[in-house]
């Protein structure tokens, strides 16, 4: 699997064990771990989050198409991303000890930021928001606007499709807006925007972390991960949260 060895993405894919034999050739043996993959594949995403002129206020009930379309896809790489690592680690048997053996991703990161003391409750929010957007969770909304969209009030949201059972029995969603309760991540997938993704980075690189640190000793967090914006300084992916900051303070309607 040939790499440049100028570029640090290759180290998440695997745990390599390199030896030769007498007849010069090389054995070697990794893990097929897409996580930083995933780091990766956000790249362009990001750079077109960080390029909007007017990101939609938290409390907006419009949100452009492109804004939308590009936070979705961070938000589902960020859950596949962490879901990755945390494969990785059963694979290396290196789960805290009370983990069940059939656990699932995020079962095992549950276990692992509940060792550190860290509170679980932001990455399953991340969850169920990757959830309700792979899923395909269909909302009859309500709306009552005014002609060019300069306001917008919410009358009602009903859900057409989709569960809410499973992970949203720990999560805590305001009804009246369909936010969750610790990050107000917007559930309904057509009103996903910028302001959400500034919000989970936090929380995903705190986790990535987490699970690097019960890693083999040289592993580094994928929040470490080199990514590129254009107009913006080459950055790690826990540094590109003020790009994605909304000035606009949320006001819970």
């Amino acid at each position: 699997m040939p790499v440049d060895a100028g570029d640090d993405r290759h180290i998440h894919a695997a745990e390599s064990a390199v030896g030769t034999d007498d007849a010069g050739s090389i054995a070697d043996e990794f893990l097929s771990v897409l996580a930083s993959n995933w780091v990766t594949a956000m790249e362009p995403h990001l750079a077109a989050l960080a390029a909007l002129a007017s990101p939609s206020a938290p409390e907006a009930h419009e949100v452009s198409h492109p804004e939308n379309a590009h936070a979705v896809a961070v938000a589902t790489m960020l859950a596949f991303a962490l879901e990755s690592n945390a494969g990785r680690l059963a694979a290396l048997g290196r789960v805290p000890a009370d983990t069940r053996p059939d656990a699932g991703a995020l079962e095992i990161i549950k276990e692992v930021l509940a060792e550190n003391r860290q509170d679980p409750g932001p990455v399953i929010e991340l969850f169920v928001l990757r959830d309700v957007i792979v899923h395909d969770h269909i909302w009859e909304i309500r709306l009552r606007r005014a002609p060019d969209w300069s306001s917008a009030s919410l009358v009602s949201a009903e859900l057409r499709r989709g569960r809410t059972s499973g992970k949203y029995a720990d999560v805590v969603v305001d009804e009246g807006t369909n936010r969750t309760s610790q990050l107000r991540l917007h559930l309904v997938p057509t009103e996903v925007r910028r302001w959400d993704i500034a919000r989970l980075f936090p929380a995903a690189c705190a986790a990535f972390d987490a699970l690097a640190a019960r890693d083999v000793a040289n592993m580094r967090s994928l929040a470490d991960q080199r990514v590129r914006i254009p107009g913006h300084r080459p950055a790690s992916l826990r540094d590109v949260v003020p790009f994605l900051q909304v000035q606009q303070e949320d006001r819970p309607q």
